[in-house]
C-alpha cells in the first residue's frame, strides 16, 4: 500500500486579509529598524570608548613627555656623586650647536653645512651626521667635567659670590623655548653650575702645572730644529716613468742651482714652466708656492744640516735628490727662531647670526663698547661684559685668547691686533665674517718661539695631571640614554 502521507496532497495556507497583511509586514519593519538601532547604538558606545582611551592615553603621554620625566629619568652618564641626564645632556648639546651656527654662514657653507637645513640630515663623515657629531663632542665634555666636577668637590670647592652671580646672569638669559619639551630651569641650572665648577678646577689644574722660562729654555735645547723656522725658495722636478728620467730632472735642477737671489729663482721657474706649455695663470700660482717657511726639522735631515751649516749662507742654493724627485733650494735667510711677538687679547663677538644681519651686529658692538666706556672701561670690566654678551666660545673666560701669533685669526682680527701702533687698553670695533667684535688690547705677550713650547708642555703638564684624575673617578656612559636624545628634540 502507498503511503498516505506522501501521496497525500500538501494544502495552501490560509488567505489573510489585505489590510491584516499590510499591518504585520509594517510591524515586522519596525522591529527590524529598531534592532538595527540598537547594534549601532553599541557600536558606537563600544567606539567611543576606544577613542576615549586612546585619546586618555595620546594625552598621558603628551603630559609626560611636558613634565619632562623621561628627560630626567634617563641618566645619560654618572660619576660617583653627580649625574648629567638627557635634559641637562639636551641643554648641553643646543649651547654648542648655538656655538656652532655662530661660525658664521660662509665657514658653515665652506665645511658642507646648510644652516637651513636640520644637522641630524647632514653628513659629517660616513653615516655619521653632523649632529651625531656634535653629540659626541658633548658626550666627550661630559664625561671631562663629571672628573673635574668630582675632585673639585673633594677639594672642597665652590662657586663664590663673584661666580654665583655669573650663573644667575646666565640663567636671566635662558629661555626653555630653545630647548627640548620637559626641560626645566632647574635643569639648566644644574647643568651651568656644574660645568662652572668643573671650570673652576680646570683652570686651577692649568695654574698648578704652568711651567717657566728656564723649563722652555732647557727644552729648546733639546729641541732646537723643530723651533728653528726655515725660510727658502724651493722647487722640484719630479721622476717619473711618463714624466722626466732621473737624469733629465737632476739637468734642469743644475740650471735652476745657478740662481742666487729669490727674484732670479722665479724667474727661472716661471720661463721653464711656459717653456713646457703651461699656462701663464697657472705658471704664476706655482711660482707664489715656490716660497717655503716651516720648522727646520720638517724639511729632513739633509736639508737641515745643509741649512745649518757654518758655510751656508743666504742665496745659496742645495739640491736634495730621491727616487722621486730633484729637489732644488734657495736659502733667504739663516735658520732662527721665530722672535714675532704674540698678544693677548679680548673679545665681544655680536654675531650676525644672533642679531640678524650684520649692520645689527655692528650697531650692537657700538652699544656694548659705549656701555663699557660709562661703566669701570677697564680690562675688569670688559671680561664682565664678555661673559655677558660674547657669542664667541671665549665668553666663559672673559672673552680672553692668550698668546695669538700673526696669522692664527681670520683677516680683520689679526690686522687688528698685530697693527704697529697696537698699545695696551685699545679698544676698537672689528668686523668680520661672524660679525662684529669688540675689541680689547690686552698686552704684547712671548714671542712665537716660547709660546709654542710654553703652550706644549704647560698642555702636556695638564694632561698629565688630569688623567691622574681619571683614575680616581671613573665615569660610567648609558649610551642607549644618550642615543634617545636624539628623539627627544
Amino acid at each position: 500500500m502507498a503511503n498516505s502521507k506522501k501521496l497525500k496532497k500538501q494544502s495552501k495556507p490560509k488567505q489573510l486579509p489585505a489590510h491584516v497583511e499590510k499591518k504585520r509586514e509594517q510591524e515586522r519593519a519596525a522591529a527590524k529598524k529598531a534592532k538595527r538601532s540598537r547594534i549601532w547604538k553599541r557600536i558606537g558606545i563600544a567606539a567611543g570608548a576606544v577613542l576615549l582611551v586612546g585619546g586618555i592615553a595620546w594625552g598621558t603621554i603628551f603630559a609626560v613627555q611636558r613634565s619632562g620625566i623621561l628627560l630626567h629619568n634617563r641618566v645619560a652618564m654618572s660619576s660617583e656623586h653627580f649625574e648629567v641626564n638627557n635634559a641637562m645632556m639636551d641643554y648641553y648639546y643646543v649651547e654648542l650647536e648655538k656655538s656652532f651656527f655662530a661660525s658664521g654662514t660662509d665657514y658653515l657653507k665652506r665645511i658642507g653645512v646648510d644652516p637651513n637645513k636640520s644637522l641630524k640630515e647632514q653628513k659629517y663623515q660616513g653615516d655619521t651626521t653632523w649632529f651625531d657629531y656634535l653629540m659626541q663632542t658633548v658626550t666627550s665634555n661630559n664625561e671631562q667635567m663629571l672628573v673635574l666636577l668630582e675632585e673639585a668637590t673633594a677639594q672642597g670647592m665652590t662657586l663664590d659670590d663673584t661666580e654665583k652671580a655669573d650663573l644667575e646672569q646666565k640663567l636671566s638669559q635662558i629661555n626653555l623655548k630653545d630647548y627640548a619639551t620637559g626641560v626645566r630651569m632647574e635643569d639648566v641650572r644644574k647643568a651651568v653650575e656644574y660645568s662652572l665648577i668643573a671650570t673652576k678646577y680646570s683652570n686651577k689644574i692649568l695654574a698648578d702645572t704652568k711651567t717657566k722660562e728656564s723649563d722652555w729654555e732647557a727644552y729648546y735645547a733639546e729641541h732646537a730644529d723643530d723651533y728653528l723656522q726655515l725660510d727658502a725658495m724651493s722647487y722640484a722636478f719630479t721622476i717619473s716613468e711618463e714624466g722626466m728620467t732621473a737624469e733629465e730632472a737632476m739637468e734642469q735642477a743644475k740650471l735652476l742651482d745657478q740662481t742666487t737671489s729669490k727674484e732670479a729663482f722665479e724667474t727661472w721657474v716661471k720661463q721653464y714652466l711656459t717653456g713646457t706649455g703651461v699656462a701663464e695663470d697657472v705658471a704664476a700660482q706655482t711660482v707664489e708656492k715656490c716660497k717655503t717657511t716651516g720648522a727646520l726639522s720638517s724639511f729632513g735631515d739633509e736639508v737641515t744640516a745643509w741649512a745649518k751649516a757654518d758655510t751656508t749662507k743666504p742665496g745659496d742654493t742645495y739640491i736634495a735628490q730621491s727616487d722621486t724627485a730633484c729637489k732644488v733650494y734657495l736659502l733667504l735667510s739663516k735658520p732662527a727662531r721665530d722672535e714675532q711677538l704674540t698678544v693677548d687679547i679680548r673679545h665681544i663677538l655680536l654675531s650676525t647670526e644672533k642679531c640678524g644681519s650684520a649692520e645689527a651686529a655692528l650697531e650692537r658692538a657700538k652699544a656694548v663698547l659705549e656701555e663699557w666706556k660709562n661703566g669701570a672701561a677697564n680690562e675688569a670690566s670688559f671680561a664682565e661684559l664678555a661673559k655677558q654678551y660674547s657669542a664667541d666660545g671665549s665668553a666663559s673666560s672673559g672673552g680672553l685668547y692668550e698668546m695669538v701669533y700673526p696669522g692664527e685669526m681670520v683677516e680683520e682680527f689679526d690686522q687688528w691686533c698685530f697693527d704697529e701702533s697696537r698699545k695696551d687698553g685699545d679698544t676698537d670695533i672689528v668686523e668680520t665674517q661672524y660679525g662684529a667684535h669688540v675689541m680689547y688690547f690686552v698686552k704684547h705677550s712671548l714671542p712665537k718661539w716660547e709660546a709654542d713650547i710654553s703652550g706644549k708642555l704647560d698642555n702636556e703638564g695638564y694632561k698629565a695631571a688630569y688623567d691622574e684624575l681619571v683614575k680616581a673617578h671613573p665615569v660610567t656612559k648609558n649610551d642607549e640614554n644618550i642615543a634617545k636624545v636624539a628623539n627627544e628634540r
